[in-house]
């Protein structure tokens, strides 16, 4: 019989593996803060508006108050506009205006769902030559990656 004690030093792979960037509390705070001021704002000025209407175009006004107040406040762009491009990025909007749970919208909706796949997968393939690329010009080491 062999017994052994075994003691492993997780702590370094725990740190490595959790290296995030430090989200600044007050950062957070202050944009809710400037998000609601926005969002009563434009609710007080829609408020007087609104009469009777479909649910359907209230709901649409009220996404569309809520989407302005956000694109105001946002944070900065992600990496991720970087890897799309503007074809791409074009029928992402065309997707979110369109209604999928409609029978006549349902082969236009999967249509374009293969049309969106297949360009992000392209994108994909050229951001990460194009990084291959860049490094291999600069003379970088492949930690990069």
């Amino acid at each position: 019989m062999l017994r052994a004690k075994i003691k492993l030093k997780t702590n370094y792979t725990k740190k490595r593996c959790t290296k995030h960037k430090k989200i600044d509390p007050e950062i957070i705070t202050t944009k809710n803060k400037e998000y609601l001021t926005t969002l009563e704002a434009k609710l007080t000025l829609i408020g007087t508006e609104l009469t009777n209407e479909d649910l359907d175009t209230h709901a649409d006004l009220l996404t569309t108050i809520e989407r302005e107040s956000e694109e105001e406040i946002k944070a900065d762009v992600s990496r991720a506009s970087e890897k799309l491009s503007d074809q791409s990025s074009k029928l992402f909007q065309i997707r979110r205006e369109m209604r999928p749970n409609k029978q006549e919208f349902l082969i236009e909706w999967s249509e374009l769902n293969k049309l969106i796949r297949k360009n992000v997968g392209e994108n994909i393939k050229e951001y990460n030559t194009r990084v291959i690329r860049d490094t291999i010009e600069n003379n970088r080491g492949p930690k990069i990656f």
